[in-house]
């Protein structure tokens, strides 16, 4: 996977730089987008696809004490539009464990497709694997969706953002505030808060 993610984050880096050379050379070399403006607006008939980085949320949420409320926090940043598929990365320890299992069960009934990672020598990461399956999903033909929701604070991702932007589809990012790369945040054409989703953990 570590190769897959390297190619990716090769591919989506030059393209970037591409496309900035090419918008900075039409504009009299600035940029002709300000940075955290929106590049597609909202519409209500947009049709989004959604993928969650579940070890970056769920670092997260651990380091603050709190818990997701996964569904409220799907109904909110859908926000009445078609959801075309929803997907969470997981990862999970070897063997049988009921946290990771009822975590997962309670994605499945949010909507979610799961797809997971069995954590080895200490770590695991989904970050190339979301980025192909996006990559996949913008060359789909008929391609499904026009929004891409993608719930995660990792900075790897900012390159897909941009990306995304070259294909007009609108890139929403929720994460948690002050646990999100700024240049990702700043990508974004809308950030949410995930704190707002989060309740306290009870002791």
């Amino acid at each position: 996977m570590n190769r897959w993610r390297d190619q990716a984050a090769g591919f989506l880096s030059t393209n970037h730089r591409r496309r900035e050379k090419h918008r900075a050379d039409k504009n009299g070399g600035r940029p002709k987008v300000a940075i955290g403006s929106p590049v597609v607006p909202f519409n209500a008939n947009h049709r989004v696809l959604m993928v969650i980085d579940m070890a970056n949320v769920q670092a997260c949420a651990t380091e603050n004490d709190v818990a997701v409320d996964y569904e409220t926090m799907l109904y909110a940043l859908v926000a009445q539009r078609q959801l075309s598929r929803s997907v969470a990365y997981c990862v999970r320890p070897r063997g049988k464990n009921r946290g990771a299992d009822a975590l997962e069960e309670r994605l499945r009934e949010c909507g979610c497709e799961i797809e997971t990672k069995i954590i080895r020598e200490g770590k695991a990461n989904w970050d190339g694997g979301m980025i192909v399956d996006v990559m996949d999903a913008i060359h789909a033909c008929p391609r499904e969706f026009d929004v891409l929701i993608l719930v995660s604070g990792d900075n790897d991702f900012t390159d897909l953002v941009h990306r995304c932007h070259l294909d007009n589809l609108r890139v929403e990012v929720a994460g948690f505030s002050g646990h999100t790369a700024s240049p990702l945040r700043e990508a974004a054409d809308q950030f949410t808060d995930i704190r707002r989703f989060t309740s306290a953990l009870e002791e």
